[in-house]
């Protein structure tokens, strides 16, 4: 395994000027972590504006605003850890894809994020407050990355990532749950209203 000099943060998603994306912990971090210990690879739509932020603070970077799709599996060979740090979100697509191509994480507590990461195993939840995460993301460096080589191990090992069949199987669980509790009889229920559109 290659020494390690520095960690490469990637962030890959769309830049929005709301910045529900977490642009805030974003440039909280950017300003704490030292350019020595970290690196950033952004991609997506408008995060040239975060590059050359990061730049500018003496960062290490590159930037892919447009990416085709065929190429994000060799996207998570050259990142080290994927940093998500949105408000909200309704997946995203990239936290499967680390899992699936084995990139330790470390995520806000959003979205998808509580189902896939094994905190302190394949990767670490951020909480918000950029001096409690910035001291996460950096222990990740110390003793020679030692918790950092912990973590790449432990995303090999741990593919939390489920097949869609799993998916599928998740949700008609849940769906005939919730029958079963209600107990409706959705037949009669059917029934009845045919019965008062004709009456």
């Amino acid at each position: 395994m290659v020494k390690k000099e520095k960690l490469t943060l990637g962030v890959v998603s769309k830049r929005y000027d709301r910045r529900f994306k977490g642009e805030v912990l974003l440039y909280e971090l950017m300003n704490r972590l030292p350019p020595s210990k970290f690196e950033f690879l952004f991609v997506g739509e408008g995060r040239s504006e975060d590059a050359a932020r990061a730049h500018g603070l003496g960062f290490s970077v590159r930037v892919f605003e447009n990416l085709p799709y065929r190429i994000f599996s060799s996207l998570y060979d050259v990142i080290d850890i994927l940093l998500m740090t949105s408000n909200f979100e309704g997946g995203p697509a990239n936290l499967p894809e680390a899992i699936a191509s084995g990139t330790p994480l470390a995520s806000t507590h959003v979205g998808m994020a509580p189902d896939l990461i094994i905190e302190g195993e394949n990767g670490l939840f951020l909480i918000g407050n950029p001096r409690a995460d910035f001291k996460a993301l950096y222990s990740l460096t110390e003793n020679n990355f030692a918790q950092y080589y912990e973590l790449l191990e432990g995303a090999a090992r741990a593919n939390t990532a489920i097949t869609w069949q799993q998916v599928i199987e998740r949700h008609h669980n849940c769906y005939m749950s919730i029958l079963n509790e209600s107990k409706v009889d959705f037949s009669n229920e059917r029934s009845s209203r045919r019965v008062s559109k004709v009456g």
